[in-house]
């Protein structure tokens, strides 16, 4: 076809003018063609670097995607919905040990990941370890805490730990605490009010509270103390008429001990124990000299307390007494 004919409009010459069915059929063979190259141009089922994200199919990328949210009334950047008991969102670390899901908050309070459980008793944050792993792990820096668990205004638990079962009949401890270097306490509870500190509940036929003292230096298994004066260290309770306390092997106080009484003294002064004003001394001879402990009088002001026996020793001999201060 001539360059003319194109640009009259007109048939080459000897070619007679086509017929409408003609123009009609040609038409449709175009679009035909254009279909056909449309269809080669669809975007690829898998998404790669510089692509645009398609749903529901796998996507690729060499380098982070980023979204950012620069609006000031929009609460969220990303809302993602998961079916009927799926997950919103699924990540997935690297194998190299990569975390599948990192956290940072803005600012200086703010939460880096943050679990709302919208009603009912779910979970708000859960996390589960394979093998002997960790499930949920918390690090601070500085003076921050690791983990802080607070319970719910209906005296909910801050913190709630239970073992595994299994492993030989023995099962998996609630609660591990272990202290930091070098001192650290595993640990620490504070009451509010006439709450105790720490308050622990044995089984059917187990123990309230256990404590193992150090292997390495004669250390306490349970250490209990007081700064009040009228306070106390330790206090045992028995309210079922039961034994309130029971020492199985020897027992060791501070305010006790021995003086001797030589003839031909008849009594003694010990000093150097700190004494309550509700004054109760215990005094026995321990060896056989005839003699016997007649009192322990006590000075409160001064502390010391006088032994007196009901005899001189004989010559040459003295008296040991054995004495304990109660109160």
């Amino acid at each position: 076809m001539s360059r003319e004919a194109i640009d009259s409009g007109r048939p080459p010459e000897g070619k007679p003018k086509p017929s409408r069915r003609e123009l009609i059929a040609g038409a449709a063979g175009a679009l035909g063609v254009l279909a056909v190259k449309s269809a080669v141009e669809i975007p690829a089922a898998q998404a790669t670097q510089g692509k645009p994200i398609i749903a529901g199919q796998s996507n690729d990328e060499t380098s982070p995607t980023v979204i950012t949210n620069s609006g000031t009334d929009s609460a969220y950047t990303l809302i993602v919905q998961g079916p009927t008991i799926g997950t919103g969102v699924l990540g997935e670390g690297g194998t190299a040990g990569g975390y599948g899901l990192w956290g940072v908050s803005g600012g200086t309070d703010g939460i880096g990941v943050i679990g709302v459980v919208s009603n009912g008793a779910g979970i708000g944050v859960m996390g589960e370890s394979g093998g002997d792993g960790i499930g949920v792990y918390g690090q601070s820096h500085g003076t921050g805490t690791g983990v802080k668990g607070t319970g719910g205004a209906d005296s909910g638990e801050g913190l709630y730990g239970q073992g595994g079962t299994g492993g030989g009949g023995i099962g998996g401890m609630g609660v591990v605490g272990l202290g930091g270097a070098p001192d650290g306490a595993g640990v620490v509870g504070t009451g509010q009010g006439t709450g105790p500190g720490v308050r622990g509940g044995g089984g059917p036929s187990g123990d309230g509270v256990l404590g193992v003292g150090g292997f390495a230096a004669a250390v306490a298994g349970v250490h209990g103390f007081s700064v009040s004066p009228t306070g106390f260290g330790v206090l045992a309770e028995n309210t079922g008429d039961g034994t309130a306390l029971k020492v199985i092997g020897p027992s060791v106080f501070s305010r006790s001990g021995t003086v001797a009484i030589a003839s031909p003294a008849k009594s003694a002064t010990v000093t150097g124990v700190a004494r309550m004003a509700s004054r109760l001394v215990l005094a026995t001879v321990e060896n056989n000299g005839g003699v016997v402990a007649g009192s322990a009088v006590p000075n409160v002001p001064g502390s010391p307390f006088k032994v007196h026996l009901n005899k001189a020793p004989g010559t040459g001999k003295a008296a040991t007494v054995a004495w304990c201060l109660v109160n």
